[in-house]
């Protein structure tokens, strides 16, 4: 009985958080080589975390948090929502519905798995499942840019390999806040192999060739070694000596990156073209999808405004404001956008509130105790709703939130415990 009990803890503690952090980038990947490569409309990777999101979801009712009020809550306006979207909207699709949901709570059944056994898990391992995400991704991604074998990620017309990811920008995101907790366990191990990893998976963030993998690796980067000269955190002790070799480290990366993303961009006019400064700020394509989501959103009455027009109706409506046809299913591509066209200020603002609201007790935690743990938790949620707020696929995307429910995690743990010690 007593093994029984130690190899159900195993699993609980140790397998599941492996398998829902590390294993499901190898199901990605295999999604990807099945759709793309294949030509199959069978997805393996809504499979695995289908299960995980069914197996786990009692999770979300047990304890009571933010996050299990939360889910509760969206479930049930989410049942009342469809009833109106039924009656309103011209285009509705339930299946669809009920899918696309399930990609926005998958973040909120996985956290509530790990808060449950806040006491128990494994934190650390936690944090290496993580590392070892990212650099099976930043793998894959510099072995499909060796070999020629995988998808690019703007055609042939641009620089960019995805591998076999479906979505190059969900992939950024999770790499980047993959690369964050690969830095700090560099520093804090101080161990040669962890910096390797760490330039592993930035190599594939410039390799994907998207904006948020080069600009935001970069940027990562700074911010991180700019905290170290910046403040004095607790958690670690830098010597002089060790400082001046961070900082030699920090500049040899720096300049390399900065070198390498520019002859990038500037010998790609496809990538060129969208780091000017009409791009950044919401030119070109997506800013014709942003146009569209905000006419969708000032043009809907009370009704749509409460309740969204419903995640199927909101999506062909874009698509036909920009591309004059309802043949496809598009998005503005803009979290806040999609969320309260799609599900209305109430649910859709649930939706935003959360991140902001631990983006929030982030900084918090990290004011009340200067770590550098505190600090790249306080980063990943700034780069996640910067991404969010400008480029979308935060919210709505499985890979991310795989990667953030970690951060989500760790972040509600330290806040309660710095609650616990203010009084």
């Amino acid at each position: 009985m007593n093994k029984l009990s130690i190899k159900k803890k195993n699993l609980l503690l140790v397998w599941i958080p492996f398998l829902i952090i590390t294993g499901s980038i190898f199901f990605d990947l295999l999604n990807g080589f099945i759709q793309i490569v294949l030509n199959k409309n069978f997805s393996i990777g809504v499979i695995y975390r289908g299960i995980f999101l069914l197996a786990l979801f009692p999770y979300a009712l047990k304890k009571q948090t933010i996050l299990t009020n939360s889910f509760i809550f969206i479930v049930f306006f989410f049942v009342i929502a469809n009833y109106i979207w039924l009656l309103s909207q011209s285009f509705y699709d339930p299946v669809f519905e009920i899918k696309m949901i399930s990609r926005s709570v998958y973040l909120y059944v996985i956290s509530s798995f790990f808060i449950y056994y806040r006491n128990t898990i494994e934190t650390k391992k936690l944090l290496k499942f993580v590392l070892l995400f990212g650099v099976i991704g930043g793998t894959a991604i510099i072995f499909s840019y060796i070999t020629g074998i995988g998808l690019d990620t703007y055609g042939d017309y641009a620089f960019g390999i995805k591998s076999f990811f479906p979505a190059q920008n969900d992939t950024s995101l999770a790499l980047l806040l993959a690369l964050l907790i690969a830095i700090y366990i560099f520093i804090k191990q101080r161990k040669f192999i962890y910096f390797i990893y760490a330039i592993v998976i930035t190599t594939g963030c410039f390799l994907l060739g998207t904006r948020a993998g080069i600009a935001g690796s970069i940027l990562v980067w700074i911010t991180v070694f700019g905290g170290l000269f910046f403040f004095k955190f607790k958690d670690i002790n830098i010597s002089r000596l060790s400082k001046g070799i961070v900082f030699i480290i920090f500049i040899l990366v720096l300049s390399v990156g900065i070198w390498i993303g520019l002859q990038i961009v500037v010998d790609n006019q496809y990538l060129l073209n969208k780091f000017t400064i009409d791009a950044l700020v919401g030119g070109q394509a997506r800013g014709r999808l942003a146009e569209a989501g905000e006419k969708i959103i000032l043009e809907s009455d009370f009704i749509d405004l409460f309740f969204g027009h419903g995640k199927f109706a909101h999506s062909i409506t874009i698509n036909y404001l920009v591309e004059g046809n309802f043949n496809e299913l598009s998005q503005a591509e803009i979290d806040y956008l999609d969320y309260i066209g799609s599900y209305g200020i109430i649910l859709g603002g649930i939706f935003l509130l959360i991140p902001f609201l631990f983006l929030l007790r982030s900084a918090l935690t990290f004011f009340k105790n200067k770590t550098l743990f505190n600090f790249i938790l306080m980063l990943g949620f700034i780069f996640y709703a910067g991404h969010s707020f400008y480029a979308g696929h935060a919210i709505n995307s499985p890979i991310v939130s795989t990667v953030f429910s970690v951060y989500i995690f760790f972040v509600y743990m330290l806040y309660q415990e710095c609650s616990e010690k203010a009084y």
